[in-house]
């Protein structure tokens, strides 16, 4: 048979898999992030009384926050204009990975889904402020730090009242870190 009558013979099925394999690629660029995913797979297991719903929104949300601060203090370590931005931005990485990986073995624990990865919102944030140079970095750099932790207190607050006894002994362990990181920010600030 010639080599034109094969292909012919084929081709409706490789046009097919080809449009799947399309379909797939589009679909997949369109997933959510990571903090949804969590999200989503956390309300499920709390529709099958798995875990706490709260517990659980409260672990994302301070996940998200924990690999931003990380990326925020990587940057602020080898951008930041003085030696005291360089210093707190090797504190962020250090304590945030080290709170980090209590929220993991906590999650396990819990069965609670945790991001890999900070959600889309906080990735424009931290694209932006890679884009900042001198001064400006520095000055975006303690904004957004400056958010991101009166958020986490507001965040560590109200897990004081979740249900699950851990979940409320974490949040009051860890409480006091994040209000440390605040004041040493409105020192550096000064």
């Amino acid at each position: 048979m010639p080599f034109f009558i094969i292909n012919r013979k084929y081709m409706s099925k490789f046009l097919f898999v080809l449009s799947v394999c399309l379909l797939s690629a589009c679909s997949t660029s369109n997933q959510q992030d990571s903090v949804s995913q969590a999200d989503l797979e956390n309300e499920q297991r709390a529709k099958e009384y798995l875990l706490d719903e709260p517990s659980a929104e409260f672990l994302v949300k301070i996940a998200d926050g924990r690999l931003m601060g990380i990326k925020e203090g990587q940057a602020a370590g080898s951008k930041g204009t003085t030696p005291e931005i360089r210093a707190y931005g090797k504190l962020m990485v250090k304590d945030q990975n080290r709170l980090f990986a209590v929220m993991k073995t906590l999650a396990v624990h819990k069965k609670i889904q945790l991001p890999q990865m900070i959600s889309d919102d906080k990735k424009e944030g931290l694209k932006d402020l890679l884009q900042k140079k001198g001064t400006d970095f520095d000055d975006q750099f303690i904004r957004m730090m400056r958010i991101d932790h009166e958020r986490d207190i507001r965040l560590f607050t109200d897990a004081l009242h979740v249900k699950d006894d851990e979940i409320r002994a974490f949040a009051v362990k860890y409480l006091p870190l994040i209000q440390e990181h605040l004041d040493k920010l409105n020192a550096l600030k000064k």
